[in-house]
């Protein structure tokens, strides 16, 4: 018992010493709005994400990498906020980029569009959640996934990892290989739980790839011990826009 006790107060003192995280906008292009509390976005550049709105048009995509680990792709015709994010602060290394650094805090709320999320492996006392309409929050602990939203509903699909997700105060639990769909305003039944057809990873394949191309070309340091800073590992070609086909989803 004392053995627990401890290990908890190490983890409240942990949260308490908590930062706000720090992320890099990999790519960015076509019809992109910015607002909230950034007002321009541009590729290479650091930001403190917290409270970022993003709106791309027809054209439009931006890709990020949070200090994280976890990289976050964009998709045309989509709306994302980010809501709030912090990080312990910590040391890395070029050779060691397998492994989530440190523990962290990630809230994200897509409004409609698409998502693609790639996550080296996380970290077990972490959070990555995305809010997809009231009552509705998908909690990932996932290295590929995919999250559509719409105003009829949305579609949460796993390449790999899991999930849990809290939909009209019912939670699921998502596991590698499938979708969960839920329509808004309307309870879960279990026809919600599908597993993913091979043309539907096909079709999603497109999103999750360009979230890891731009999460395998930054990684993040501290070269006081405190302050988050990118560091571009490889210099692959841009972000391209890559449409994906939802008409099999």
């Amino acid at each position: 018992m004392r053995l627990f006790i401890t290990f908890i107060a190490v983890l409240l003192s942990v949260s308490l010493r908590a930062e706000f995280g720090v992320a890099v906008v990999d790519s960015i292009g076509g019809d992109v709005s910015v607002s909230g509390s950034a007002n321009q976005l541009k590729a290479n550049q650091v930001i403190n994400p917290q409270g970022i709105d993003i709106k791309t048009g027809s054209s439009g995509f931006a890709a990020f990498v949070f200090s994280n680990g976890v990289a976050v792709y964009l998709g045309p015709n989509s709306h994302l906020r980010l809501d709030s994010y912090e990080q312990i602060p910590f040391e890395s290394e070029p050779d060691n980029l397998e492994f989530e650094p440190s523990r962290s805090r990630l809230s994200l709320q897509l409004t409609t569009g698409v998502v693609g999320i790639a996550h080296k492996e996380p970290n077990p006392v972490s959070e990555l959640s995305i809010e997809l309409g009231p009552g509705y929050i998908v909690k990932l602990s996932s290295q590929a996934a995919v999250i559509i939203s719409g105003i009829e509903g949305a579609t949460t699909a796993l390449l790999d990892g899991r999930a849990r997700i809290t939909h009209q105060n019912v939670e699921h639990l998502l596991r590698e290989g499938y979708r969960f769909n839920a329509k808004a305003n309307l309870p879960a039944g279990p026809d919600m739980l599908e597993t993913l057809r091979s043309d539907e990873q096909e079709a999603l394949d497109p999103i999750v790839q360009n979230a890891i191309v731009a999460r395998d070309r930054w990684f993040f340091e501290t070269g006081d011990g405190v302050t988050l800073k990118p560091v571009r590992i490889s210099e692959m070609l841009p972000q391209k826009n890559r449409r994906f086909n939802n008409t099999k989803l």
